[in-house]
């Protein structure tokens, strides 16, 4: 009889000791409320207002320019901006000095101006991407005019898909992985036709084969 009242006490003690700890966890843990919530939220716009503005760096960054170049920062920008388009865009130079001339009566001021300036730089930057994109895609277009370098594009794969099965698996295994070559030719294919209709490029049509006489 006395063991098991000592037994059912110190089960009930067990039972208390955990009790007690559950609640000292639940009295830690914070309790997210709708206001809470929505202070929290309120704080996070305003740090990402104060930090994340891209018009606040670049004002910051136009200033330290200022400091550094002096008068000349804004034609100095200007004047890299205009190389680094190149010869293609040279002519944008005379809009962009005349951007920073401004108006009679509505004169941009000199911090205004640094920032004009570093939009003219970052439009340099985007016209050299383009260009760059442009040249990146006259092989592609060839390709996509040409008839016969688009049946080369679409059966090459194809042929090595085949040469590599055979060579693994034997005639036997060609019969075994037969969807695979046509999988290949398939996307090779539709990969030519989608590029076709991006492009806006269509091959020449076939010339009609004069009948013998």
């Amino acid at each position: 009889m006395p063991t098991s009242i000592s037994c059912s006490t110190r089960i009930s003690s067990a039972s208390t000791r955990t009790s007690y700890r559950a609640r000292a966890r639940a009295s830690r843990r914070p309790t997210r409320t709708a206001s809470s919530y929505f202070i929290s939220h309120t704080h996070y716009i305003e740090v990402r207002r104060r930090w994340y503005n891209p018009n606040k760096w670049l004002r910051v960054l136009a200033g330290r320019l200022g400091e550094t170049l002096g008068g000349r920062a804004p034609r100095s920008l200007t004047a890299f901006a205009t190389l680094l388009a190149g010869r293609k865009h040279s002519a944008s130079r005379v809009e962009w000095l005349a951007h920073l001339a401004g108006e009679t009566g509505h004169q941009l001021g000199r911090q205004d101006q640094i920032v004009a300036a570093l939009g003219f730089v970052a439009a340099a930057v985007r016209f050299r991407l383009e260009d760059a994109a442009d040249l990146a895609w006259v092989p592609v277009d060839a390709v996509l005019r040409s008839r016969f370098l688009s049946g080369i594009f679409v059966t090459g794969p194809v042929l090595a898909v085949v040469l590599a099965i055979v060579h693994h698996d034997g005639r036997y295994g060609m019969v075994l992985n037969i969807q695979d070559p046509f999988c290949v030719g398939a996307c090779t294919w539709g990969a030519i036709f989608g590029l076709r209709k991006y492009r806006k490029v269509k091959p020449p049509e076939p010339k009609p084969r004069r009948a013998k006489g």
